[in-house]
């Protein structure tokens, strides 16, 4: 029986652990033992096809990496793990460290578009800029300039990416666009890069029986999950769905300006 184990900063949280979820479920029916390893539980429930959820102890915050390091390389070694994945967070370190002090082939699972934080930065920065003038006029003479047209922001960020893939067995994507621009900024073949879909699990039956609502669920913050923008589409087409609402269920800082 192949073991795999994946590691989250906080499970079950958000979207890429529900992933992680479905996917042990998946691979459980296919006799995988599967283990997930966390540096903050956030709620005390088992999973019938995880066969361990380990918390970290003794950690002093959830992006400190050295003291789970030791922790979870000891479990890797112990627990003689053959997968070992890490979703969403490039940590090249780490996965230098399994790669030398392990066995276990290292997957990991970038859930969002190559050079997100890139996006993420600049939104981040035109979002500062719409309360004061001088950041405003910064934004669009310099920022702007730099970010879009001569992707200044992007070097800060490749270095990780390039060590991460040096470091991993496979490297996992979304879609051929994503596998394509990640060949284009690491100058590599693409041969370690895979695709895989983030999953969905099919109801056993749907209920079409119900009001007609546009429901959004989520963090509410502006960098990265941009609620202003559906915002701004239902204000264009809510006269011609009138028998349709728009609800959005969430917190985040961005409530205050979304109100």
């Amino acid at each position: 029986m192949n073991k795999v184990l994946f590691y989250h900063l906080e499970f079950p949280a958000g979207g890429t652990e529900k992933v992680t979820i479905n996917i042990a479920k998946f691979l459980s029916n296919k006799n995988y033992e599967i283990h997930v390893m966390t540096s903050n539980k956030t709620q005390d429930k088992n999973f019938p096809y995880i066969k361990n959820i380990i918390e970290i102890p003794n950690q002093k915050s959830a992006f400190d990496e050295s003291s789970a390091e030791n922790f979870l390389i000891e479990y890797l070694q112990q627990k003689e793990i053959d997968i070992f994945v890490l979703p969403a967070r490039l940590a090249p370190d780490l996965c230098s460290q399994i790669k030398k002090r392990t066995k276990c082939k290292i997957v990991f699972c970038l859930h969002s578009m190559p050079l997100w934080e890139v996006k993420s930065l600049l939104c981040s920065k035109k979002e500062r800029s719409r309360r004061n003038l001088y950041k405003r006029i910064h934004w669009y003479t310099t920022t702007y300039i730099k970010g879009y047209w001569f992707n200044s922001y992007n070097r800060r960020f490749i270095a990780p990416y390039r060590e991460t893939y040096n470091n991993v067995d496979v490297f996992v994507t979304l879609c051929t666009d994503y596998r394509n621009k990640l060949k284009k900024i690491l100058h590599c073949s693409g041969k370690k890069i895979e695709i895989i879909s983030n999953s969905e699990e099919r109801p056993s039956q749907v209920n079409l029986n119900k009001k007609k609502q546009i429901i959004y669920s989520g963090r509410l913050s502006f960098f990265d999950k941009r609620v202003d923008r559906l915002l701004a589409i239902w204000e264009k087409c809510q006269d011609s769905l009138k028998d349709w609402e728009l609800i959005i269920i969430g917190e985040g800082e961005e409530r205050t300006n979304l109100a």
